[in-house]
């Protein structure tokens, strides 16, 4: 009779394999799964998976543990104000064999404990402040607070004292606008004006800032602007004590590039044909009657005490008309065109920036996923001298598009657009993070938001007359009807179109609106065809007492017809909290 052979055991104790077996005996099966910090070695060879093993063979067991990690550093603020301290804290892991009692197949079962990292201290933190010699302002509130949770973060630690900005030379105005009606007109805008001899402006001496302290205990020089004055125009004259005196009555003219007073061109008596067309740099006003062929061109506003009649006038800060209007052409506010150039010059701006972005975003990604360490400002310096280049020639765009408006009147743009060239410049690019350019793309978007809400609808040139019959109106801001109405003409106004007087009428014309269109009466019974176009659907309405049937309002170029009696319109119609 054949001898039973007996079965080998395995057992697992404090991370040691043995094997419990005679040579003639069965050998018992080991299962290693695999696992990165665990390795079984057999003989000298790394085994994975199911294997026997005999009490002859040396078996080498390895388990690797990870260790924790923990860093701290502080990084100064570019200007030296601030200093941001950065604890970062990373689990080990501390890996074991679980022990396992002689068996015939053995499983190896490696258990896992979290190791934690030794937490900084208050000393810690002195010596990094002292390597790097930051001695102002330390906020050891908020480092103790950061040490005690124990957690990986950051916080300002300390805070140097900013510099006060000095004041360079300037020029204050000390006129405030005039809120009476002018020569019997009730003006759009309340107007500058002044008289002769009024002081206008005065010129201010540059005030000394004061210096600040940074982060390392060093002064910080005060910056002082260069002073910017604006050009005196021929209508002050300057004292000796920097008062500017007008020498002239009319118009103050108030830019960064210019201060003046505009003249007024007055004519006592109706203008016509005979007397040829006016052109003038500056305010017109006509107590009397335009009448058919006569052109006016003005820079500043244009005051009507008549009425207008087969004309055709152009001003460029607003026209205001006592009378009505008939067959003639009136446009308002030629400077709309230049804020519509900027509007989508900074769109373009917005656009190549944010493609840019996502280029460097999508190269620290790659670049972290394979393990490198390449600073942010290596990622952004490769790209642009290669296929990003043309993001550096912003700058000079910016100065470019300066220099072609200089009649406009950007006030605060002039400043926003020279500080969106400097944000383009390579050496700011590479010196600031991404967190920052999306606080400046957010900056720029609010100005577009500005352009869109206030300079176009609330401050550009406007028109006022009291009716208009067969004519073509055209404003940047609003068109104004105070009495009468607008009988078989084409308006179309940046802002709102407005017919509340007596009895309010827009009858057989086409309205365009970029904000609102408020009438009494739109329409009448004989169905006259009459357009209502606004621009955009969202925050724009058409509001009437009454509107008949044959009028068709427009949005997006989708018409809506009406078929019936319409009192106390209101459309688009607002939606319900049921709908």
């Amino acid at each position: 009779m054949s001898e039973t052979l007996s079965q080998g055991r395995i057992q697992v104790e404090h991370n040691q394999i043995r094997v419990l077996a005679e040579p003639q005996d069965l050998p018992p099966t080991l299962i290693v799964a695999r696992h990165p910090s665990l390795h079984v070695l057999v003989d000298g060879v790394e085994v994975v998976g199911r294997v026997q093993v005999h009490a002859f063979q040396e078996i080498q067991v390895s388990v690797i543990d990870v260790e924790p990690y923990r860093e701290i550093r502080i990084q100064v603020s570019p200007d030296t104000l601030h200093a941001t301290l950065e604890i970062e804290y990373q689990k080990g892991q501390h890996f074991r064999l679980g022990d396992s009692p002689p068996t015939a197949v053995c499983l190896l079962h490696v258990i896992q404990e979290a190791v934690l990292p030794q937490p900084y201290t208050r000393s810690d933190v002195r010596q990094l402040l002292a390597e790097q010699r930051i001695v102002e302002g330390v906020d050891w509130k908020a480092i103790d607070s950061l040490l005690a949770s124990g957690e990986s973060g950051s916080c300002v630690c300390a805070s140097g004292t900013p510099p006060v900005d000095g004041l360079p030379e300037r020029v204050t105005i000390l006129v405030q606008p005039v809120h009476e009606p002018l020569y019997g007109i009730v003006p759009v805008r309340p107007i500058l004006s002044v008289q002769k001899g009024v002081s206008v402006a005065k010129r201010l001496p540059e005030e000394s800032g004061e210096a600040g302290v940074s982060v390392y205990g060093t002064a910080i020089p005060p910056y002082t602007p260069p002073a910017k004055l604006p050009r005196i125009g021929d209508g002050l004259a300057e004292n000796d004590e920097g008062v500017f005196i007008s020498v002239r009555g009319g118009r103050v003219i108030h830019r960064p590039d210019l201060l003046d007073v505009a003249p007024t061109l007055e004519f006592n008596e109706s203008l016509t044909a005979k007397q040829g067309h006016v052109q003038f740099d500056g305010d017109v006003l006509v107590r009397g009657n335009v009448e058919q062929g006569v052109e006016i061109a003005a820079s500043g506003q244009v005051f009507v005490q008549g009425i207008v009649s087969r004309a055709k006038i152009v001003g460029d800060a607003g026209i205001i008309i006592s009378g009505g209007v008939f067959q003639s052409e009136l446009y308002a506010g030629l400077r709309y065109h230049c804020l519509q150039e900027l509007y989508h010059f900074l769109q373009d701006f917005l656009q190549e920036w944010q493609i840019f972005q996502s280029a460097v975003e999508r190269l620290q990604e790659a670049v972290k996923t394979r393990g490198s360490e390449i600073s942010h400002a290596r990622i952004v310096a490769s790209l642009l001298a290669d296929k990003y280049r043309e993001i550096l020639v912003w700058p000079t765009r910016f100065q470019e598009f300066i220099e072609l408006h200089p009649t406009l009147d950007l006030g605060p743009w002039l400043g926003r657009l020279r500080r969106a060239g400097e944000w383009m410049r390579q050496a700011y690019l590479e010196s600031t993070t991404i967190q920052r350019w999306v606080l400046h793309r957010t900056e720029v978007e609010k100005w577009l938001s500005v352009i869109e809400n206030w300079e176009v609808s609330a401050e550009l040139a406007a028109i006022q007359c009291a009716y208009a019959q067969s004519s073509d109106l055209r404003a940047a801001g609003d068109v104004d009807i105070t009495h009468q109405g607008v009988y078989q003409c084409r308006v179309r106004a940046g802002g709102t179109v407005k017919a509340l007087g007596k009895p309010g009428v827009i009858l057989g014309s086409n309205i365009e609106a970029g904000l609102a269109v408020f009438a009494k009466i739109i329409g009448s019974h004989a169905e006259s065809i009459t357009r209502i176009h606004l621009r955009q659907e969202d925050g724009c309405q058409v509001s009437a007492d009454l509107v008949y049937p044959g009028t068709i309002f427009i949005v997006d170029d989708f018409p809506h017809h009406v078929q019936h009696e319409w009192r106390q319109c209101v459309w688009p119609v607002p939606a319900t909290k049921d709908s």
